[in-house]
């Protein structure tokens, strides 16, 4: 069978600020501080490390795991909307960002059944999606 998924040891770091900048005033007066000299603080946070599988034609994956875990973390970095910063992953044929709860899904479908639907929205035929 070949292979359609392929993650070599993935690795994602996101950098959370100390310093919270909800507003454009608040962007402003940071972008001001660094030319003075000042420094954010950071916490660093891995998402993923060492990741590594293998996702043959015709094989599922369930992917759990408590909040924080890196789930829609690794979904991203799949549907290429989000880089890995270590690793490589490699896709065969079309992926598509259906990552958020709720959205476009129909409760009576089956989890095929709604992803048929979503694939027909987005402009593929039928024989693609499966």
């Amino acid at each position: 069978m070949s292979v359609v998924v392929d993650i070599e040891d993935v690795w994602k770091r996101f950098r959370i600020p100390h310093e919270r900048r909800t507003t454009v005033l608040d962007q402003v007066a940071g972008v001001l501080s660094i030319l003075e000299g000042r420094r954010y603080s950071y916490e660093e946070f891995w998402a993923l490390r060492e990741v590594s599988f293998k996702l043959a034609h015709g094989e599922s994956l369930g992917i759990i795991g408590p909040n924080g875990s890196g789930k829609s973390t690794l979904l991203k970095m799949i549907a290429r909307t989000m880089k890995p910063d270590k690793g490589e992953i490699k896709t065969e044929g079309t992926t598509a960002a259906v990552l958020e709860l709720g959205i476009g899904f129909h409760g009576d479908l089956t989890v095929k059944e709604n992803a048929l639907i979503y694939g027909v929205i987005m402009g593929l035929r039928r024989s693609e999606m499966k």
